[in-house]
């Protein structure tokens, strides 16, 4: 799906540069862009409250699909764990005696853990980002300003200003 692409027909104001912030101005598609916008290098386009440029699904997750991937990663998170659990539980109590199946097994094993071990900690770091209504730039920029000291600390998202306070709130927005 489309993660919310923004165009130069969407601009209601000027065009010229000089009349405003400059990080309002996105120099690359040379127009205006609305708060939380972002330009993505690989996509070529400002997209609506980019998250980031997923290779996975070889587009950006921002404000229309951001749903979507946070589900992709939840459920292939859920069947890695599956796979796990499954291969070994049958493995333990049944046991095979031919060696080619052992290796199978054994490879289906490491396979399930390297996707599991990779994408817990995606998981987690949505989990957390989502209920306080912040995008993965947001949160990457905001831990450079506190390791400059310009704010209290990334993990307090008491003064974001888009946190609306309430994780029901947020999820909705």
């Amino acid at each position: 799906t489309s993660p919310g692409f923004w165009q130069k027909s969407h601009a209601v104001m000027s065009d010229d540069p000089s009349d405003t912030q400059s990080d309002r101005w996105c120099h690359k598609c040379q127009s205006y862009r609305p708060p939380r916008a972002h330009h993505c290098r690989i996509c070529k386009r400002c997209v609506l409250r980019m998250d980031h440029h997923c290779p996975w699904v070889n587009n950006c997750v921002g404000f229309y699909n951001y749903k979507f991937f946070f589900l992709f990663v939840m459920y292939t998170e859920c069947l890695s764990l599956t796979v796990l659990i499954i291969t070994v539980l049958r493995y333990l109590l049944l046991g095979w005696s031919s060696s080619t199946v052992d290796f199978l097994v054994l490879s289906m094993v490491v396979i399930a853990v390297f996707v599991f071990l990779i994408l817990i900690g995606l998981y987690c770091h949505h989990c957390y980002a989502a209920p306080h209504n912040i995008t993965t730039v947001e949160f990457v920029r905001r831990r450079g300003r506190h390791e400059r000291g310009e704010n209290k600390g990334c993990w307090d998202m008491s003064d974001h200003p888009y946190n609306l306070g309430n994780w029901s709130k947020n999820f909705t927005e």
